[in-house]
């Protein structure tokens, strides 16, 4: 076992189409921290497909972010394969690991696996094929992500699972026991100065919502696998004024959502809150009544543990990961059954503050992410 105080050189190949690295840094650094990757001690090396080119060096972090052609990310995954070995040989940078997230960008590592017998480590936070049917050209996706599990395994040395589901999905693609490793998110320490600092008030404030209407929020990326058009649907036909919405995230389906609030007239009732700094996020969670999140594909849910946490309940879809978090329906929080009758039989429970089995199912859940985040693994310490 690698001695967990040594430093590692970890080279991090991946996407950042938000270019974090220079309009957010401490973001990325949490997102570290989040990953258990030990930023404060090892030597990071990214290189990155984004919007702009160019190279920094700050303090234990050095970046090249590649102008990705066109946008196009098969292409991008083909081009990494030649350029990462050349540019980790041109700035110096000898890693002991290549860290990817996805299955594609797995064969970018090879040369340097072969040149510096660095080991490549594949971070599953998703569930890859799930994922790619809830986009564009679904079925080429799948394809392609087929192809590009079944050839890549192979160069894997130690896959990074964050949960049961992700560790199922590795075992169902035949991956060797002792290749996998558990690893669970840490929500909590790379935000912890934020939740102390968060003020319950200041979202109901922001956005002028009376104190007897109730808050339901959700968080993610505006993407499809998220369900938010099937979210506002559900909101639409629950038919409470004293209900207010509010979806907190960025991506490319904001204006289809927008549009749908018009028109189904839910404009005051339901707010799409846009991307929000880690120090504002944990504000919503303090004035949140109740936490909903209709997903159709999660690696875990986070923003459920979040939620949980901060002593919100939750409700969410009965897939992969969320059932992970949540249990059995009642556990740790409900499920959405697309039934209309039973999710407002929820709700009454939900926000009744006062309710004995919404106290004792909220306990519960916050005692389930307070024991996740007990563990002390991280990526110096799993590595062999």
């Amino acid at each position: 076992m690698v001695n967990p105080n040594k430093n590692l050189k970890i080279a991090v190949i991946s996407f950042d189409w938000r270019n974090i690295f220079e309009n957010n840094f401490e973001e990325l650094v949490r997102k570290l921290k989040r990953d258990r990757l030990n930023p404060d001690l090892n030597e990071f090396f990214f290189i990155s497909w984004s919007s702009k080119k160019y190279h920094k060096k700050f303090r234990n972090f050095e970046t090249v972010h590649l102008k990705a052609p066109l946008g196009r990310r098969i292409l991008c995954d083909f081009l990494s394969d030649f350029m990462v070995p050349i540019i980790l040989a041109r700035h110096n940078f000898r890693p002991d690991i290549i860290l990817v997230y996805d299955f594609p960008l797995i064969f970018s590592a090879v040369f340097a696996k072969i040149l510096w017998r660095s080991k490549t480590v594949l971070f599953l936070g998703n569930l890859p094929t799930g994922l790619a049917k809830t986009r564009k050209f679904a079925g080429l996706r799948n394809i392609y992500q087929k192809w590009a599990e079944l050839a890549g395994k192979y160069f894997v040395d130690i896959f990074l699972a964050i949960s049961q589901a992700t560790k199922d999905y590795l075992n169902a693609l035949k991956i060797k026991e002792e290749k996998i490793r558990m690893i669970t998110p840490d929500i909590l320490e790379r935000d912890r100065e934020h939740i102390l600092k968060s003020i319950k008030g200041i979202i109901r404030q922001k956005y002028n919502i009376a104190a007897e209407h109730k808050i339901l929020l959700s968080v993610g990326r505006l993407e499809l696998e998220k369900g938010f058009e099937e979210l506002i649907d559900v909101f639409k036909s629950l038919g409470r004024d004293d209900l207010v919405l509010i979806i907190v995230g960025e991506g490319s389906q904001r204006q289809k959502l927008a549009e749908e609030i018009i028109n189904k007239g839910l404009k005051g009732n339901v707010i799409l809150a846009g991307g929000q700094d880690r120090e504002e996020i944990w504000n919503f969670y303090q004035d949140a009544d109740l936490f909903i999140l209709l997903s159709r594909s999660e690696g875990l849910g986070l923003t459920f543990w979040e939620a949980m946490y901060m002593k919100v309940p939750v409700i969410g879809t009965d897939i992969d990961g969320i059932r992970e978090t949540i249990g059995t329906d009642g556990e740790r929080g409900f499920y959405w059954k697309n039934d209309l009758s039973d999710l407002k039989d929820k709700l009454e429970i939900l926000l009744n503050h006062s309710n004995s089995e919404r106290e004792i199912m909220v306990g519960r859940a916050m005692a389930y992410v307070q024991k996740k985040m007990d563990s002390k693994e991280d990526i110096n310490s799993l590595l062999i």
